[in-house]
């Protein structure tokens, strides 16, 4: 949560009232939100700022939502059971797929693109209904049956 500053009542001379008041206006633009850099596809947004700020991490997680870049640094993973996530966050999913294409493998939010399903993951996600179902790509994107990716 961002403070601003308030004004002082007396004043003792005008060049302390202007760099109060600059200083309240400076504070006031770092407190306001930055929005996500736009974007159309994935590629958009690796050399963004979103994507600059956050340093050097690997494996790092871009990805276009709603015309939008959203970039974290990931947890990598490795499955082991395919019935047992590897995610320390149960909504995540590993990107450990069949093909073994993924050099890699993390804990992804966003969703994770494909051609065929054996690019989508090994693990099976736990769901709401608590179905089971096998991974598909569908519209070049993995989907699993009442599966939602944190990033959607």
């Amino acid at each position: 949560m961002c403070l601003a500053m308030t004004p002082k009542t007396r004043w003792r001379s005008g060049g302390i009232r202007v760099l109060s008041c600059l200083f309240a206006s400076v504070q006031l633009l770092m407190c306001t939100e930055k929005q996500p850099s736009p974007c159309n596809v994935r590629d958009d947004c690796w050399n963004t700022p979103e994507s600059e700020e956050l340093g050097r991490c690997a494996p790092r997680e871009v990805a276009c939502i709603q015309s939008a870049c959203r970039v974290a640094c990931a947890q990598p993973c490795e499955v082991i059971d395919p019935q047992v996530n590897p995610c320390s966050d149960p909504r995540l999913v590993c990107t450990q797929s069949k093909s073994g294409d993924n050099t890699f493998p993390f804990c992804a939010s966003g969703p994770i693109s494909c051609t065929t399903a054996d690019e989508c993951p090994l693990s099976l996600p736990q769901t709401a209904e608590g179905g089971t179902g096998a991974w598909s790509c569908i519209d070049s994107v993995c989907q699993f049956p009442g599966y939602s990716y944190v990033w959607q």
